[in-house]
């Protein structure tokens, strides 16, 4: 009872810091499985998923706890079922599951079950009629509210309201003793009121009305409080890396820019100037070059809107509470670029005072700003989140964001919402009271705010002294050398790219912990013309300036911290060999360091196809966890898994194609090579043809033990194969090199179970006969000795054929060996290990829990990869003298 009684006031707690998607799984750390939640727990756990519109999260927890035979027998057994049948499976539109479970209820009498039926019924007819009509009325969400309320509580509300103007009036003596026992006792009664009113419907207004009162009590406290002591430190993330190729397909998600307060509008009119010079838009909103917008991709409308004259509109407002600032737009250079609507600007200044932008003149103008933010989400098809520039120490920029970052996310939700944020400097302050509002904005944002990228003014001045050789830098300079990160973080959302980076994943990659959102920004190379001129600025040399101390966009050093996670975005000439030799050079620096639990550490986005994980070189920071999340799902569904890895396919083409700097085009037509001999036998005539089953038939022992590696030879440049016989035997050896394999793991450390030889263009029987039984005479290759045959053969009279301009020369011969081995353990040991040290500081989890995911997923999944590296051990021990000869795995 103790238990069940801290976990509800924990429930309530993250309900009141609107950290609900929390509750779920921290409930299940002190009851481990769903089986063994207490009834009351379950019941508030379904009431506030189902308040919040998200039903969806309780669905399974609440069928294993309804058929566990133990439940069945509780009193609340019955109340919990029904529950589950209102709250989870009729909103989610689960009718036919919700017919079998009041059928097959033996709680329920027989007229209970009738009236259920009746009430499925009715619903799935209203579904159906709102699928059809698609058109339900959005308005009265205060109506709903006051049904939900039952008269008794609504009077109490109404007293509630009356004691909160009085105790505002006493704000000074809020503090004392005799008025917090006041508030409390109000608090109490409220409560029990509120609980026992028969017009409320369950407890699903208690949440909110606690929630509702503590915001307000602990606002006034705040208030109170005539000074604030010592100083708040904040582990800082880094960084960023994106490379860019022209034409490729995007899907259109939208991002909406929202420009508050002085400093946000300043930072704007800088950012679309130079966002409309990349895209060639002119100031009127025009193209410079009309062919430009035929043959170049639209990706530029995830931050610009066509209209029906052809002219393209900013997806942004600007909003400031005096029309100064924004008049130098409406009156500027790119006049014509912004919709009138979108310049939004008040009569009265916020006066650097939060609660002005907060509570009075902002509130004024909160609802307009929302209706234009609105009418810009319905012109979008895939909106992304927000992008909100402000500044923590203008009155406007942080009272006003604060309000309006609270409506965001009460109306948008899960969107992503990341700030551009100016941060006060050391030394330089715009005003005496910048302190509290950097405090107050702070506090109201962090549970709204997905991310937040700072500068300071201070820092960016001595760049600009220091770099630029600008001796009185204006808020011009600053600005634009603002808008040059801004468009190198935003980059991958408007143009094309090799490895591209959107919203979600700017957020998975640099936040461990939901709190933990205030990445540091840096850019290179910061230079002047006549510096340029002198310097190489190689990647190499640009990413270390990255990790400089005074290139740092706030005045911190990062020596007298730790990473947890960098993301460098690269633009321009950039290949990825040049970029994993510049960070792997970054590692070894003493002066750098990382925590202990983030292996990876640096993000480089995702590819678009599946490949393993390499040792060194990572493609997200969350690699681990999605590596071994898809194993564990995909484990008993797949029949035949083929790995590569880049590390891999990267040092064969340097080392065998002498390509210096490898690019994906160079990697993808070598892979193209292997999926072409493997489906060859497919498409073209052959002595010894092979189809897809016979590859699961010799490949694949046991169903689990389906993870072959993959080889081909030869793998050779035209300069190379001049000077080359490539024999069959000579090629049947290469492929058992470990140089040669394209997952990194050596075949010397295990036992091969079975090995599929697939031969293409003038190869005879009686030649692959002798490579055979050569290769089986090599004491270095071993094979399990429960498989005496070993080899699969097959011959396509098809020879290879080469892409034009390609990096393989034109061989007569080739062979692809496709080869189960228990080396590939090496691997699974790789990645669990990394896996192992992410998980031991639950980092990055917070993300898959927010989805609905359950974190005992995490441990399921590690498990099964456990059961995996301990099958392909067992496969490789040698059978004879083993007592576990008939064991399955």
């Amino acid at each position: 009872e103790v238990k069940s009684s801290l976990c509800i006031v924990g429930i309530q707690a993250l309900a009141e810091m609107n950290r609900w998607r929390e509750v779920l799984s921290w409930v299940l750390q002190y009851y481990q499985v769903p089986e063994l939640l207490p009834p009351k727990i379950l019941e508030l756990c379904i009431l506030l998923y189902s308040t919040v519109k998200e039903p969806h999260v309780m669905l399974e927890v609440d069928s294993y706890w309804l058929r566990d035979l133990t439940n069945q027998s509780l009193p609340s057994y019955g109340t919990l079922m029904e529950l589950h049948l209102l709250h989870v499976l009729l909103p989610l539109g689960q009718f036919v599951e919700a017919e079998d479970l009041v059928q097959g209820c033996e709680v329920f009498s027989k007229e209970q079950q009738l009236e259920a039926l009746s009430t499925i019924n009715k619903r799935r007819c209203q579904w159906v009629q709102q699928e059809e009509t698609q058109s339900g009325p959005e308005e009265q969400p205060a109506t709903a509210r006051e049904k939900l309320l039952g008269s008794v509580s609504r009077k109490l509300l109404n007293i509630l309201t009356v004691l909160r103007r009085a105790l505002g009036s006493m704000s000074s003596h809020f503090c004392s003793s005799p008025y917090k026992k006041t508030l409390l006792a109000a608090l109490i009664v409220c409560l029990v009121v509120v609980r026992l009113d028969p017009a409320l419907q369950k407890n699903t207004f208690t949440i909110l009305f606690v929630n509702k009162s503590w915001n307000f009590y602990y606002r006034k406290r705040t208030e109170a409080r005539p000074q604030f002591h010592g100083s708040m430190c904040t582990p800082v993330p880094v960084g960023y890396v994106r490379l860019e190729t022209p034409n490729q397909s995007r899907l259109e998600r939208e991002c909406i820019s929202v420009h508050v307060g002085q400093a946000g509008v300043q930072i704007g009119n800088a950012c679309w100037e130079l966002f409309c010079l990349e895209h060639g838009i002119q100031p009127d909103g025009t193209f410079k070059n009309q062919s430009n917008k035929v043959n170049d991709d639209d990706s530029f409308a995830t931050f610009f809107r066509e209209t029906g004259t052809g002219k393209h509109v900013p997806r942004a407002i600007m909003v400031d509470l005096e029309q100064t600032v924004v008049d130098e737009v409406r009156t500027g250079t790119y006049r014509k670029l912004f919709h009138p609507e979108q310049l939004i600007t008040g009569k009265e200044d916020a006066a650097n005072n939060y609660a002005r932008g907060h509570y009075t003149i902002g509130k004024d103008r909160i609802d307009l700003a929302l209706d234009r933010i609105r009418k810009l989400t319905d012109a979008c098809s895939g909106l992304q989140g927000f992008l909100i520039f402000h500044s923590f120490g203008g009155g406007t920029g942080s009272g006003f964001t604060s309000l309006l970052m609270e409506r965001l996310s009460l109306d948008y939700g899960k969107k992503s919402k990341l700030e551009f944020a100016i941060y006060p400097a050391p030394q330089v302050s715009t005003a005496v009271v910048e302190p509290y509002n950097s405090i107050l904005t702070t506090h109201t944002t962090l549970e709204h705010s997905d991310c937040a990228f700072m500068v300071d003014n201070e820092a960016i001045y001595d760049i600009c002294r220091r770099n630029l050789d600008i001796e009185r830098p204006t808020y011009t300079n600053l600005n634009r050398l603002i808008s040059q990160i801004v468009s190198s973080i935003t980059a991958s959302l408007r143009f094309d790219g090799a490895l591209n980076v959107d919203l979600t994943e700017f957020q998975t990659n640099l936040v461990p912990y939901p709190r933990i959102h205030f990445p540091l920004m840096t850019y290179a190379p910061i230079i002047s013309s006549e510096r340029a001129y002198h310097e190489q600025l190689s990647v190499a040399e640009i990413t270390s300036s990255c990790f400089e101390p005074n290139n740092q966009m706030v005045k911190c050093d990062p020596r007298h911290g730790k990473y947890m996670a960098c993301c460098m975005l690269y633009r321009g000439d950039v290949v990825p060999k040049d970029v994993n030799v510049a960070i792997a050079a970054i590692k070894t620096k003493r002066t750098i360091q990382f925590v202990d639990w983030c292996p990876t550490g640096f993000k480089k986005s995702k590819l678009e196809f599946a490949i393993y994980p390499a040792p060194q070189v990572s493609t997200a920071v969350v690699e681990p966890y999605n590596s071994i999340l898809t194993t564990h799902t995909t484990l008993e569904h797949s029949d035949c898994a083929f790995m590569v890895d880049n590390e891999a396919i990267y040092d064969i083409c340097r080392r065998n194609l002498d390509i210096e700097r490898p690019t994906y085009t160079n990697l993808n037509r070598l892979i193209s090579q292997i999926v072409s001999s493997i489906t060859a036998s497919l498409r073209f005539d052959g002595a010894l043809n092979v189809d897809l089953t016979e590859f699961q038939t010799n490949l694949v022992p046991y169903p689990r033990i389906h993870f072959p590696l993959m080889t081909y030879a030869p793998i050779i440049s035209s300069e190379r194969a001049y000077h080359e016989q490539l024999s069959v035997a000579e090629i049947t050896s290469s492929c058992f090199e470990p140089n040669n394999q394209m997952v990194k793991c050596d075949p010397r450390h295990g036992k091969y179970m079975a090995c599929c030889m697939l031969y293409r263009g003038d190869v005879v029987p009686k030649d692959v006969n002798v490579a055979i039984a050569a290769i089986k005479t090599k004491r270095t290759i071993q094979f399990v000795d429960w498989c005496p045959t070993g080899f699969k053969v097959g011959i396509n009279y098809q020879p290879p054929t080469i892409t034009p301009g390609g990096d393989l020369a034109q061989v007569e011969r080739a062979v692809c060996m496709l080869s189960n081995t228990t080396a590939i353990a090496e691997a699974w040991a790789r990645l669990d290990h990394k896996f192992d040290l992410m998980y031991a500081k639950r980092a990055f989890v917070h993300w898959y829990v927010g989805e609905g995911m359950e974190e005992g997923e995490f441990v399921e999944a590690r498990e099964d990869l456990s059961a995996l590296e301990k099958d392909y051990d067992e496969v490789g021990t040698n059978s004879f003298g083993e007592e576990n000869d008939g064991e399955e795995f």
